[in-house]
């Protein structure tokens, strides 16, 4: 079935853009036709005529293509010649060539348009070339001319001297031009290459925070093409959580021209994952080339797990998973230091008799029991407050020696209350292999009161109520009084 339009007649568009390209051509042509109803047109006026419309006809760009072979940037020359050579003859051949010397000034605009800015220099030599050639035809009487003779030289003279010095600096301002064009099309090449690339997420956003532009490594990030982001916001993908900080960074990076600002937030991915990046903000509005934000956002999610691992292993006993002694005092100092405190400490009782009996492995395998059911039975209580659930209360000291803080815990009632839990929970049997294990404990208790000056003289009255309890016999506490002691 034929395409809808072949073979039919040409459209509206397609016929103001012929004429639209012969507009010279036409100008000239009715120029030469009022001419010749004034009887200025010269003898040769029917030659002309023909000449005047095939200057015409070569304006098109799509005969240029034809006559290039496909490639405007071949034969330029020979192109160059032609125009020159048809509107020289149309202008001598009707007796005003002297006069028309601008016409290959447009000549060369056209072939500018058309081809490179390199072929101004041939249109300079041709111009020469072909006002010497007329005017050599006009002074041999070869061609009739309405000037005076020696008229007729000075404005030939004159003419080439106005069309060489306009085509030069046609010429000169389309090199420069196109070598402006070049350096911008390598720097869009870089620049694409470099985003194409790059592992990093570049997004240009507006002053509201969519996003106008960003580049093809989202999809890496969160899942989502690009297209789909454009005219959206990347705040629509952050994790609640993190909304306020990134929220205000924007604010602080809106409010400073040309400062960067960073933070570190949580992208949700497509597939439900969390992404963390580092966000780097730059206010570009007063650049007029980008007008906007621009927002540099690096997936560190791996780095963020290394420094976490790190972090945890530096502040977190390995075989319990609890907190070290180093992190368990910080925490102590700083609990001490914004409340009321009571500290707990738990020395296991009998471990050395079942590393003796069942070996090390047992003792290992005692211990990580007796870890978990101090953090049970202390986040279990109801005694501490919601703030302190899921946070870290529990560490381990040394050997069979673990600390539990009571952040709040102002009052011996409460501190108890935790410890009866725990030894009830600590009654619990251990499986080791086939074997079943007892740990038992002894808990010293202390809290904080006016005499209490630091964390440190804390710990010491908890360690002296503990070591009360264990000449009173295992599985008991004792809480530190000045005058009254107390045993279970």
């Amino acid at each position: 079935m034929a395409r809808l339009g072949v073979g039919g007649p040409p459209s509206v568009p397609a016929v103001a853009r012929t004429v639209g390209h012969s507009l010279e051509g036409l100008a000239f042509l009715g120029a030469v036709l009022v001419l010749h109803a004034l009887d200025r047109a010269g003898p040769h006026v029917r030659w002309a005529l023909p000449l005047v419309a095939l200057a015409a006809v070569l304006e098109q760009p799509a005969v240029q293509l034809r006559l290039a072979g496909g490639d405007l940037r071949r034969r330029a020359w020979p192109r160059l010649a032609l125009m020159l050579a048809t509107v020289t003859a149309s202008f001598y051949l009707i007796g005003w060539g002297p006069l028309l010397s601008f016409a290959f000034v447009g000549v060369t605009v056209l072939q500018l348009r058309v081809s490179e800015a390199r072929v101004w220099r041939p249109a300079l030599v041709g111009t020469v070339v072909c006002l010497g050639a007329g005017q050599a035809a006009t002074a041999l009487g070869w061609v009739h001319s309405y000037l005076p003779a020696g008229l007729a030289q000075v404005a030939g003279v004159f003419g080439a001297f106005v069309s060489v010095a306009l085509i030069r600096v046609v010429g000169v301002l389309g090199e420069q031009r196109e070598a402006a064009e070049a350096a911008v099309l390598v720097s869009e090449e870089r620049f694409r290459a470099l985003v194409q690339d790059s592992g990093d997420v570049i997004a240009l956003l507006d002053t509201d925070g969519s996003v106008r532009y960003v580049s093809p490594a989202v999809r890496v990030l969160t899942g989502v093409e690009p297209a789909d982001l454009a005219g959206g916001r990347f705040r629509d993908w952050l994790v609640d959580d993190d909304l306020p900080i990134a929220e205000a960074v924007f604010a602080a990076a809106s409010a400073d021209p040309g400062g960067r600002h960073r933070c570190e937030v949580r992208l949700r991915h497509s597939d439900g994952t969390v992404r963390w990046v580092e966000a780097t903000l730059r206010n570009l509005t007063r650049n007029p080339a980008v007008d906007g934000l621009v927002a540099n956002l690096r997936d560190i999610t791996e780095r963020r797990a290394t420094t976490d691992r790190l972090n945890f292993e530096a502040n977190h006993d390995a075989l319990t998973g609890v907190l070290n002694r180093t992190a368990f005092l910080r925490d102590l100092r700083r609990t001490f230091a914004a409340g009321p405190t009571a500290v707990l400490l738990v020395d296991l009782d009998g471990l050395k008799a079942i590393n003796d009996t069942f070996g090390h492995g047992a003792g290992d395998a005692a211990i990580v029991a007796a870890a978990g059911m101090l953090r049970r039975s202390v986040l279990g209580s109801d005694v501490l407050g919601s703030d302190v659930l899921g946070s870290d209360v529990v560490g381990r000291l040394g050997g069979d020696e673990f600390g539990v803080v009571l952040p709040g815990v102002g009052t011996i009632d409460r501190a108890v209350a935790v410890a009866e839990r725990l030894l009830v929970e600590l009654e619990r049997p251990v499986r080791f292999a086939d074997h079943t294990l007892r740990v038992r404990a002894s808990v010293g208790i202390a809290v904080t009161d006016d005499l209490t000056t630091d964390a440190a003289a804390l710990l010491t009255h908890a360690d002296t109520a503990m070591y009360r309890a264990k000449r009173r016999g295992s599985h008991s506490y004792e809480v530190h009084l000045p005058d009254v002691p107390a045993w279970r």
